[in-house]
């Protein structure tokens, strides 16, 4: 009689056995491509084996929602941890923006140089090879580190919050890139929407360019010599000393060249292209073949986004060089291999990259 009760309250038994059973395979069993026999509350080969049976679905990949509020939790463990948490930052919200400062010796460093008051810290050495035999730097297969630097407090504050700086990025395409597309439309707005993104200062310095061209001050209409202008060319100056070369940084240099140019501040405009010049020549910018300081671009969006930007300086530099009536620092661009030169409806249609 006891036999007869067991089985029959056994759930692999019985019919009612089958409402029993999970309707997939436990994660241990995923993971190990084991067969599951899906017994609850734990199947067998986990019973076996002496380990805990979870059969919760973990392949669910997490949402940009999880990791807003993940990066908002970490924010404000934050400011607890530097005893700054008041009622004002009880809950962060997309106000601080992207790069929103935190007091670290690193941005405390780069905000005392931005207003001179500090030294610069000992940026890892630039590999001298590249510059004095290419050749060489080719055969060795030498790396070159992109070093990284958080933008000072006081480029954060002017950048403002990610609204702010969202109404600069919409203001900046819809008129200076419409005559002057060097920056992607595409690859640009990923930096603010990733919740997770870690923008260095060449980034900020590049938003804080298109500010300045976006945004014409009316505070100072006597003068183009703003207080955002003067900060963005102490700003590039600081990047630049750190040792930052990226295509973000030449950007930056194109947009306070053209700033330059168009509000007549010589002889800034003059060297200033000048430098854009050279910069080009140093990324690479001008020659696929020739030795690149920049890695090799994955998408043929970043592809033309380099090709534009150096058809830029070339622009730059003849406007500027007609004018002073001196040597013509950039080469005369040679006809494009590219099939899309070959086909001018094909280019019109990709115009927007």
């Amino acid at each position: 009689m006891d036999r007869m009760d067991t089985g029959s309250t056994s759930g692999h038994d019985s019919p009612s056995g089958l409402a029993d059973r999970a309707q997939q395979a436990c994660s241990s069993c995923r993971k190990q491509k084991r067969r599951c026999d899906k017994a609850l509350p734990a199947c067998g080969l986990c019973l076996r084996m002496g380990r805990a049976c979870d059969y919760y679905d973990s392949s669910v990949p997490p949402t940009s929602d999880d990791f807003h509020f993940l990066r908002q939790r970490v924010l404000h463990l934050e400011l607890k941890l530097e005893g700054r948490a008041g009622s004002s930052v009880a809950s962060p919200d997309l106000a601080r923006g992207p790069f929103a400062s935190r007091s670290t010796p690193a941005r405390d460093a780069a905000m005392g140089m931005l207003v001179g008051g500090g030294s610069p810290r000992a940026a890892p050495d630039f590999p001298s090879i590249f510059f004095l035999d290419g050749n060489a730097f080719k055969h060795k297969n030498i790396t070159i580190s992109k070093n990284h630097m958080p933008p000072p407090p006081e480029v954060a504050e002017a950048l403002g919050s990610t609204a702010d700086m969202q109404l600069v990025v919409d203001t900046y395409f819809t008129t200076i890139h419409s005559w002057l597309p060097i920056i992607s439309k595409k690859r640009l707005p990923r930096h603010l929407q990733n919740p997770l993104a870690d923008p260095g200062a060449d980034l900020a310095l590049l938003f804080l360019c298109m500010k300045l061209l976006a945004e014409p001050s009316s505070e100072h209409p006597e003068s183009p010599k703003t207080p955002l202008y003067h900060m963005a060319k102490r700003f590039y100056f600081l990047v630049e000393l750190h040792g930052i070369n990226s295509l973000q940084l030449i950007q930056a240099a194109i947009l306070l060249a053209l700033y330059e140019v168009g509000n007549a501040i010589y002889p800034a405009a003059y060297l200033s292209v000048g430098h854009c010049v050279q910069l080009g020549y140093a990324l690479g910018l001008h020659d696929r073949k020739s030795v690149q300081m920049l890695k090799k671009a994955g998408t043929w969006t970043e592809t033309e986004e380099r090709r534009r930007v150096w058809w830029a300086i070339i622009v730059l530099d003849r406007c500027v060089v007609s004018r002073h009536q001196s040597a013509i620092t950039s080469p005369s661009p040679s006809p494009s291999p590219s099939p899309l030169a070959k086909n001018h409806k094909l280019i019109l249609e990709r115009t927007d990259m």
